[in-house]
């Protein structure tokens, strides 16, 4: 699941917006209706989105955890995304860290308004569950990939050339990073994985792809 470059962000900024860092509750909601941007931070106390609801007007969201839980596999936990639903002009949401005890993604498959999706920052989340957005969201469906290239380039330590490419929804215990060279044979059995699990685009013949194909279809040109 792609992340959210500060193109995709460009357009939200100087919006109505709220920004909670570990809140008790969200009761400073109730007078914040009017927003357009929230950013729910670290809101381990929090475990029912039902409030966010009522935010008509929302049209970017912000849910993630705290920056120290990077790479740990540590994550929030929440009833259910359901509430999203309601909210029918949310175009962009970012969930890093944030699990849901029922439901999985299904939920954001009803919200049609959505245009750009980043999930991410643990292992909860599979590769079926981003093809089946892609198939349900098509205005999402750029941000809906089994594959990409984060904004920065890291190199392979083993042929110390190419740049790694990151593995959306890699099963548990996976290597998420791979070489488009040195790990090729991963990145093909996940696009038939992806192909299996019925996502959009299909891609045929993933065993003829080469490194220069791979990069041309997954890389991320603004990554530094």
């Amino acid at each position: 699941m792609s992340a959210l470059s500060a193109k995709d962000l460009k357009k939200y900024h100087g919006r109505p917006s709220l920004r909670l860092v570990d809140p008790e509750s969200l009761a400073a909601l109730e007078q914040s209706r009017k927003i357009e941007v929230l950013s729910l931070n670290h809101f381990h106390r929090i475990r029912s989105l039902e409030p966010l609801s009522s935010l008509t007007n929302l049209r970017a969201l912000f849910l993630t955890t705290t920056n120290g839980w990077d790479g740990t596999n540590r994550h929030l936990l929440v009833e259910t995304f359901e509430p999203l639903v309601a909210l029918r002009r949310l175009e962009i949401v970012q969930i890093l860290g944030v699990v849901p005890e029922r439901d999985r993604l299904q939920p954001l498959s009803r919200m049609p308004s959505l245009e750009k999706l980043s999930i991410g920052n643990t292992s909860f989340y599979q590769l079926e569950d981003f093809a089946g957005l892609s198939v349900a969201l098509p205005r999402a469906r750029g941000s809906l990939q089994p594959i990409y290239q984060m904004n920065f380039i890291s190199r392979c330590r083993r042929c110390k050339k190419h740049a790694l490419l990151f593995l959306a929804g890699a099963k548990q215990r996976s290597p998420r990073y791979v070489c488009p060279a040195c790990g090729k044979k991963k990145i093909i059995s996940h696009l038939q994985r992806w192909n299996s699990a019925g996502g959009v685009p299909q891609y045929d013949a993933p065993e003829k792809l080469g490194v220069a194909d791979l990069m041309d279809t997954f890389g991320n040109p603004n990554a530094t």
